[in-house]
């Protein structure tokens, strides 16, 4: 029989309804699939002004000098331009100082401690007395005196998220740009006439001073050491959630195999044990294969790091392998092609707002907080680079309620979908006797 043959007629209807169908669900998926992904990199450059940055200016008012370098910075940061680059909180030396001596710490030592505790993305650090040191050096012609990242500096942790690492350092820049026209527009006009014309012209002999101006030193605090991290902590991700789905269907036909022979509670915890020793067994690998590329991983907890890196990486496993079995168990009974989709949208889902600034992102994407991939991403980055402890119960209990609920979930949903598919079989059955009947 031909495609066009007319006995072929309804068939071939029933064919390209399939087709289409297929088409449209193919189409759906990858749209809403991707979807979630592009959308993290949306807008970003209109989101920078929802990062907290600290403007931490120390200097005040010496002996007539006005702390010029830090009006200029308050320009700078309530200008237009200034504005589209962050959410810049100024504390003055009184507040500084007065957190500090709470802490025991210097100024200096307070600004890093609040960048450390995640208080702020960042700082601008006025020094104490920074105009009034430049304008000494100018009245005693101290040409050893150094303005140059001397008096003004930025502050980050690049290893507090890589996602938005590579983020900071150009919005600093950028501020640096502005700043940079600001004190040849205001800065120096207001400077030169507080030193007087006299004293700069005998600069001209030695002009050393004139040609060196206050730059900013950028000080990254917890640098990310080497790039090798990045395998950890990016594509290192993805292999977790693909092998965290693998390891379900791996096992397929044996535990199709042992339902034939083991019943009831006894087969819940072979599945159970089953499954939770392979989120054991894939943990380890990856935390030796990190061994084998000599990534460190005693930077935070010392020779236990190698442990501790297993027991994360157990938990992100176990998190996101419960939640596939879970989803596994009613789309291998309802519509098994749909297993493509689910591995897809779990490392959209998941990536989306890990590997993109959650804080550059739209709300919509402040689910991140409470998804596995997230959490065990800032985790690691605890082990691996000693960043701040403080958030760290939070995120190991959010892998942890996604592994008890999920782990919980499965028996019920083994028992369920088990009934169903007892269901279907017996209505298949019926069908094909009604249908050996009619052809007799």
């Amino acid at each position: 029989m031909g495609f066009w043959d007319e006995e072929f007629a309804h068939d071939r209807v029933d064919i390209v309804a399939k087709l289409g169908m297929n088409f449209l669900i193919i189409c759906v998926c990858f749209i809403l699939v991707l979807a979630v992904y592009w959308g993290s990199f949306y807008g970003k450059p209109l989101r920078y002004k929802n990062l907290e940055f600290l403007v931490a200016i120390d200097e005040t008012e010496i002996l007539g000098v006005a702390p010029l370098l830090s009006q200029t910075i308050q320009l700078v940061i309530n200008s237009a331009a200034g504005r589209e680059y962050g959410d810049w909180q100024v504390m003055n030396s009184t507040v500084l100082r007065s957190f500090a001596d709470a802490h025991n710490n210097t100024v200096r030592e307070e600004v890093d401690r609040l960048i450390h505790h995640q208080k702020y993305w960042g700082a601008i650090y006025v020094h104490a007395n920074a105009t009034y040191d430049y304008a000494t050096a100018f009245r005693t012609s101290n040409t050893s005196f150094t303005p140059v990242n001397t008096l003004v500096e930025f502050v980050y942790e690049s290893a507090r998220d890589i996602s938005i690492s590579s983020y900071l350092k150009p919005i600093f820049s950028e501020i640096d740009a502005i700043y940079q026209a600001e004190l040849y527009r205001s800065f120096f006009p207001a400077f030169f006439e507080v030193v007087g014309q006299k004293q700069l012209q005998s600069l001209l002999l030695d002009p050393a001073l004139l040609t060196a101006v206050p730059a900013v030193n950028y000080r990254d605090n917890i640098p990310i050491p080497d790039y090798i991290f990045m395998a950890p902590l990016q594509i290192g991700l993805v292999y977790m959630i693909v092998f965290s789905f693998f390891q379900f269907l791996n096992f397929v036909k044996l535990h199709t195999w042992v339902s034939t022979r083991v019943f009831g509670i006894r087969y819940i915890i072979y599945r159970m044990t089953i499954s939770h020793g392979s989120y054991v067994v894939v943990a380890l690998a990856y935390a030796v294969l990190n061994v084998a590329f000599q990534i460190d991983y005693k930077q935070t907890f010392g020779k236990s790091g190698f442990l501790v890196l297993w027991a994360f990486a157990y938990l992100m496993m176990a998190s996101l392998g419960g939640l596939n079995e879970l989803v596994f168990l009613y789309i291998l009974t309802f519509f098994p092609p749909l297993i493509g989709f689910w591995l897809l949208a779990t490392i959209a889902i998941n990536l989306a707002p890990t590997l993109n600034p959650i804080p550059l992102c739209s709300r919509f994407y402040q689910y991140g907080y409470a998804v596995p991939v997230w959490n065990a991403h800032q985790i690691m980055g605890v082990l691996f680079f000693n960043t701040w402890k403080g958030k760290l119960g939070r995120e190991i209990g959010v892998l942890l309620a996604w592994t008890v609920i999920t782990t919980a979930a499965v028996p019920f949903a083994m028992i369920h979908t088990s009934k169903i598919r007892a269901r279907q079989e017996a209505r298949a059955k019926e069908r094909a006797a009604e249908e050996a009947i009619s052809v007799k």
